[in-house]
């Protein structure tokens, strides 16, 4: 392969990749000041916190529990599927706690026992700094990647495997018989695959600028 195409091939990926990224939107900001019905549902498996709502003065999704007791709030997307391709991210303040508290996600209804952030019986993979973190969740076909950047801007990852190709996804909250917890939510942003029509521009795009490379090869 001559270096111009090498070249060429490096600008179409990097189109596909601008284009990629333009179709990221913000989703919640919680910036309303209330719950939208129309993007969430609030779901438990044990019962909510003392704390779960929209806290208009932290701008943010908010969860706290002020007395110790084996509760779970998980904030799920409403009626929307994640496809291969899609990603994900959102802001997580880990204001502090005691006892067994974690960060938690669902994933395809499952994952909820599994701590991502903060503490129960030891300190979780994700750390228990308290601080902001950031999460990234990238859907594949058989589950997603989860990436946790940690308040000193080290990663934390771990692997979601799912049978499902079209995702269910949210995050939450979860306390064990002595947590006390606050954690808030925020700034979630959703970036889908392209579209068919928009990945098949851009490949007619490389077509034409693939093919004069190889005509001048002739």
């Amino acid at each position: 392969m001559s270096l111009i195409q090498k070249l060429k091939i490096a600008c179409i990926g990097a189109v596909a990749l601008g284009v990629a990224n333009a179709n990221a939107f913000l989703y919640d900001d919680f910036s309303s000041g209330t719950l939208d019905p129309n993007k969430w549902f609030e779901s438990t498996q044990t019962m909510f916190h003392d704390e779960h709502f929209v806290n208009p003065a932290e701008g943010a999704y908010h969860t706290a529990h002020l007395n110790e007791s084996d509760r779970e709030t998980v904030l799920m997307f409403n009626n929307y599927i994640f496809y291969p391709g899609d990603s994900l991210e959102y802001d997580m303040n880990y204001a502090g706690g005691n006892g067994n508290r974690i960060h938690i996600v669902d994933l395809d209804n499952d994952y909820r026992w599994l701590g991502q952030v903060g503490y129960w019986n030891g300190i979780e993979p994700g750390g228990n700094d308290p601080g902001l973190y950031h999460a990234n969740v990238e859907f594949d076909n058989s589950g997603a990647n989860l990436f946790i950047t940690r308040p000193d801007n080290s990663e934390f990852f771990r692997r979601l495997n799912s049978s499902s190709q079209q995702h269910t996804f949210g995050f939450g909250t979860r306390t064990g018989h002595n947590g006390l917890v606050h954690m808030d939510y925020d700034n979630v942003y959703i970036n889908p695959v392209p579209e068919p029509s928009t990945l098949v521009g851009l490949g007619i795009g490389a077509a034409g600028l693939y093919a004069p490379g190889r005509r001048r090869r002739h």
